[in-house]
């Protein structure tokens, strides 16, 4: 797998794992800023919570191994976009 692609991946990884997180924001929350007990209790949430952090798992398990395979190229890219 090249950096690139690698690359290409990790976007898919990220844009995954946002969209279930965006979706258990999407839920109604208390006054104290958290999930109600009831809709904790539902299927649905369940699901989706159970859904989003297997995604996040891959994601920060697929970074991990990005770091250890690509440490240079990624070192390369940050100091480009660093000003001079």
């Amino acid at each position: 797998m090249t950096y690139d692609e690698a690359k290409a991946a990790r976007a898919k990884l990220e844009a995954v794992a946002q969209r279930l997180s965006d979706r258990l924001n999407s839920y109604p929350r208390g006054p104290m800023g958290m999930t109600p007990d009831h809709i904790k209790a539902t299927k649905e949430w369940k699901d989706e919570y159970r859904a989003y952090h297997v995604a996040a798992g891959k994601l920060r398990e697929f970074n991990r191994r990005m770091v250890k395979a690509f440490r240079r190229e990624m070192q390369a890219e940050r100091a480009e976009r660093r000003p001079a």
